[in-house]
């Protein structure tokens, strides 16, 4: 192992966390955590047996390997190797393909290292962050999401088929999350709280995949000049841009698709939908309650009401007959006084009294004492003929 820690060292400085890692990431992609004991395990969270070399790599077959293959990393399982994994695979490979232990020749007899050379470059890559996310943007990537149909024909075989259906898809965009740990779709137990935040989660997704370079039409190291180099760049941003944007509409796509027929969500729905309803049954009624003692409280005032009117009329017609009779009493005392004075009784237009002292009886005076008054002088009559007046005393 003397020469293979020798060659490692560069690399090994610029080590860097790979994501996803760790126990998040084996849960993702179906591992399983290991059960605390109390007691330091001397095992790593990436299972040893997972590392398997590809025997029989050549220089004629070595474009066939991606660098996860060459690390004995290939697989879904690739994507979980932290950084600690990629180090034990780089030392497996080493130790198989080092050209002390395979022996590679050109076409004209010389060492042919780049079997090698490609295991240093994984790990080199694989061990760097920036690097890895750019080559793992490259690499194909299954894209797909379930149809309507097919989520239609899953369900009708039972609820947990939806789970099996869309868990390994989400697990396989996963991959791409910036924001980790990437919470996991649960099943029919899981709370409806946890089930909302997954969905939440998915639909602020931000992805660290990058599609330069992916379909460009332009090559900027193949530029003539400076310009046209930035004009080139420029035209394949704008392709990455694009590229990006439809892959956050698949997701949104597959968030969506996931929502619509997720069977706790529709069962939730179903039970707002049913509350609500309750709920409006409720206030119908009380409404209806409402009304009706609204109605009979309303039809007993406008009762109170139209009798109270009645009552008023009544006063104020015997108020009006009441105010007629004061004013023909206040009249009649008027054109008796007038008659005195025509029998000499006085020289004022009233006789003995003053027109003012005449005005302030008539306002002063109470019906009964006009009444008193005007009977004293001869009552109507007096008021007709001055001959009926009575003046003596």
């Amino acid at each position: 192992l003397g020469p293979v820690s020798t060659q490692a060292k560069p690399f090994l400085a610029d080590v860097c966390t790979a994501l996803p890692i760790g126990r998040v990431a084996l849960k993702l992609l179906g591992g399983k955590k290991q059960e605390s004991t109390g007691k330091k395990s001397s095992t790593h969270d990436f299972p040893d047996d997972k590392i398997i070399i590809p025997v029989g790599i050549t220089p004629q077959n070595l474009r066939n390997y991606t660098l996860y293959d060459v690390l004995g990393l290939g697989g879904e399982w690739g994507a979980a190797a932290d950084t600690e994994a990629i180090k034990r695979a780089y030392h497996k490979a080493v130790l198989m393909y080092h050209p002390d232990k395979a022996q590679y020749k050109t076409a004209d007899g010389k060492e042919d290292r780049t079997v090698f050379l490609k295991i240093q470059e994984a790990f080199n890559v694989l061990c760097n962050e920036t690097k890895r996310r750019a080559y793992d943007s490259q690499l194909p990537f299954d894209e797909s999401i379930p149809t309507e149909e097919k989520v239609i024909k899953s369900l009708a075989k039972g609820a947990p088929k939806f789970f099996k259906l869309f868990a390994p898809v989400f697990q396989r965009n996963a991959r791409f999350a910036l924001k980790k740990p990437v919470p996991d779709i649960g099943d029919m137990d899981t709370p409806i709280s946890a089930v909302y935040k997954f969905y939440e989660y998915w639909v602020r997704f931000d992805s660290w995949r990058d599609f330069t370079g992916i379909g460009a039409d332009y090559k900027p190291e193949d530029a003539h000049s400076r310009e046209e180099k930035r004009y080139m760049q420029k035209e394949n941003e704008k392709l990455a841009k694009k590229l990006k944007a439809k892959e956050m509409e698949r997701l949104m796509n597959l968030v969506n698709l996931a929502q619509k027929f997720d069977p706790r969500i529709v069962a939730d729905k179903e039970r707002i939908k049913q509350a609500k309803e309750a709920d409006k049954y409720a206030k119908e009624n009380a409404s209806k309650r409402n009304a009706d003692e609204e109605a009979a409280a309303k039809a007993y005032f406008e009762k109170l009401e139209e009798e109270e009117n009645q009552r008023k009329a009544a006063n104020k017609m015997d108020k009006e007959k009441l105010k007629k009779l004061q004013s023909k009493l206040r009249n009649t005392f008027r054109k008796q006084l007038r008659f005195s004075a025509t029998l000499g009784h006085g020289s004022g237009e009233y006789g003995i009294v003053s027109s003012a002292d005449v005005e302030l009886l008539c306002t002063n005076c109470q019906l009964d004492d006009l009444t008193e008054m005007t009977e004293a002088l001869g009552g109507e009559a007096a008021a007709k003929d001055a001959e009926a007046l009575k003046v003596d005393g």
